[in-house]
């Protein structure tokens, strides 16, 4: 018996564009279409409704687009990714602080949507499996994350073991961020008692970028909430992830630019990496004697890092719409993509989906 289809709901008026994401869509999942706000919130609530993702146009008819978002992902685990006619940071930003799992314009970049949807499925589906066998009928999903929280710190209280506030926060409590809701105010909604949580640790960032003003305005910003560790190319970037390894630092989420500056090659010959640079990209070996420069980019980068920090989460950060790379940076682990420029709430919303799929896979393997 083949595996049921996972369902795709398109809430959109707009009858070509749903026709495109249809037939885009259609070989993989179920798809629905929808074009009122109720309706589709009525669907995706019913109790045997296998709709994971809703493709979401900002523009609905019946209500605002940040309250059905809102209202979507407390009723359910079903993930909401948002679309507007136009890049409109404006819209982004309400669509990611309403809890939206990504934001997309036109035009919709069809080839790389599959995956993202992927991605979408695989956090819902964690939600599920964390809270499978829980029959409240009287909580809100919502509710139920808080009684998953209260449960783990119990269970982690009893065998001894610490979890930090911080992972409680990007497990259960991210879509309070728009609220400017702090951990120690999460802790409290909770009702778990300050000294019952080790003392915080900030997660670790590794910011891969060659665009110094860029590097560090995005410094500046992330420091405040994270431990930031900074490279502007790729081999300066796996030198700090192996000094971390070393000295004992987990790096918790890799945010990478694509396009990186190619590495002097008698500098690449001194490097510790050069034998693991090589064995990653064969076709780096030809034509070397002649060459002065190797490429050594995202795509590269992505799974060499990955294999350092195996729990770590990857970024990808692009100025270019390429999405054939995007796609072999998917397949090489990272987790998701932003175009830059980006709004600085997209980049802080990228970063903790990151944590919290992180996170997500930590709890699930240890219940299983």
């Amino acid at each position: 018996m083949s595996k049921a289809k996972n369902c795709i709901l398109i809430l959109d008026y707009e009858s070509q564009r749903v026709t495109r994401l249809t037939k885009c869509l259609e070989n993989n999942f179920c798809v629905i279409n929808e074009s009122i706000g109720e309706n589709a919130l009525k669907k995706i609530s019913e109790p045997e409704s296998n709709i994971k993702v809703v493709l979401l146009n900002m523009e609905l008819q019946d209500m605002f687009a940040h309250q059905f978002i809102s209202n979507a992902i407390s009723q359910s685990s079903a993930q909401v990714i948002a679309y507007t006619d136009n890049d409109d940071i404006e819209a982004a930003k309400t669509a990611l602080e309403a809890g939206a799992f990504g934001y997309m314009h036109e035009p919709l970049q069809l080839e790389m949507l599959p995956t993202t949807i992927e991605r979408a499925i695989d956090l819902a589906e964690s939600f599920q499996k964390i809270l499978s066998g829980r029959k409240l009928e009287q909580d809100s999903f919502n509710q139920q994350k808080i009684t998953m929280a209260r449960e783990i710190l119990a269970k982690r209280a009893l065998e001894g073991d610490a979890i930090t506030s911080n992972e409680l926060f990007h497990l259960f409590g991210y879509e309070q961020e728009s609220k400017k809701q702090s951990v120690e105010e999460f802790n409290q909604n909770i009702k778990i008692l300050q000294e019952s949580l080790p003392p915080e640790q900030k997660p670790t960032v590794l910011l891969v970028e060659d665009d110094k003003p860029l590097l560090d305005g995005l410094a500046k910003r992330l420091s405040r909430k994270y431990n930031l560790l900074t490279a502007q190319d790729g081999l300066e970037a796996l030198n700090i992830a192996d000094q971390a390894k070393i000295t004992g630092t987990e790096i918790d989420v890799i945010l990478l630019d694509i396009f990186l500056p190619k590495i002097k090659k008698d500098i690449l010959n001194k490097s510790k990496f050069r034998k693991k640079i090589i064995e990653n990209n064969p076709k780096l070996t030809e034509n070397m004697e002649k060459r002065e420069e190797i490429d050594l980019d995202g795509v590269d980068l992505t799974p060499l890092l990955k294999n350092m920090h195996p729990d770590s989460e990857t970024v990808i950060m692009t100025a270019y719409k390429i999405s054939d790379i995007a796609v072999q940076c998917y397949r090489n682990g990272a987790c998701t993509y932003i175009n830059k420029p980006f709004p600085g709430p997209l980049l802080f919303k990228a970063i903790s989906r990151a944590l919290q799929r992180k996170y997500l896979k930590k709890y699930q393997e240890e219940r299983s």
